[in-house]
């Protein structure tokens, strides 16, 4: 798949992130943390399962903190730093009742006024590694946060993220225009249906938790779990 990294969004999807764990209405923010080849690891794999998958098939996988038993894994492209909760990803799983109401545009950073194109290849033989995995480095982390801005983490074990077929490819768009223009300590916030819109391509559903996606380094695999192979 070619992906313009120039291009605006045409069309909007939903997203809804919700939480396992006590007391669900104390949560005011939960956040997502990527090292810059996590996000290019996760937006490849959206690609390829978008590329892959039938349009109606129903589809989830766990991806566990390192660390931990069972040990973490990459299904999605990226490892979770040892604090994260387990992250439930589900496709074709939203019944939608949304409508959008109107559109902010918030630009992303660009390191050109040029037009990038990115050509996502399928996915190399599992003997191989890929580009994003060298390093060690494609690592998440996700936190959750109270109205204080207390982190409440260890008190919710699962966060779902749930997507439908079409959401995939806007996402990983999404994830690449960050990871393009990655830069420390940005931090990107998606919006209610009911609120302004940003030109981001996805929007959360009426009912999801509030979500944050933030560049920072978070160090290599091997910082959580010391005798990774």
């Amino acid at each position: 798949m070619i992906i313009n990294l120039g291009d605006n969004f045409e069309s909007y999807d939903f997203v809804k992130i919700s939480a396992n764990g006590r007391n669900i209405e104390n949560i005011k923010t939960v956040e997502f943390t990527f090292n810059k080849e996590g996000l290019i690891g996760f937006a490849k794999n959206l690609v390829w399962l978008y590329e892959d998958m039938d349009v109606n098939k129903k589809f989830y996988v766990s991806t566990d903190p390192l660390g931990g038993v069972p040990s973490g894994n990459q299904v999605i492209g990226f490892y979770l730093t040892a604090d994260s909760p387990i992250l439930v990803f589900k496709v074709n799983s939203l019944f939608l009742c949304n409508s959008l109401k109107r559109v902010n545009k918030v630009n992303v950073r660009k390191k050109t006024k040029m037009k990038k194109l990115i050509n996502i290849l399928p996915p190399t033989d599992d003997s191989y590694m890929e580009e994003y995995e060298l390093g060690y480095r494609n690592l998440g982390r996700i936190l959750l946060y109270d109205d204080k801005d207390k982190n409440i983490t260890n008190k919710y074990y699962e966060i779902f993220l749930e997507i439908n077929y079409e959401g995939l490819k806007n996402l990983a768009i999404f994830l690449l225009k960050i990871a393009d223009a990655y830069h420390e300590g940005d931090e990107y916030y998606l919006n209610l249906a009911d609120g302004g819109i940003c030109n981001f391509g996805i929007v959360l559903t009426d009912d999801s938790l509030p979500v944050r996606f933030k560049c920072s380094n978070l160090g290599r695999i091997t910082d959580y779990e010391p005798k990774f192979e």
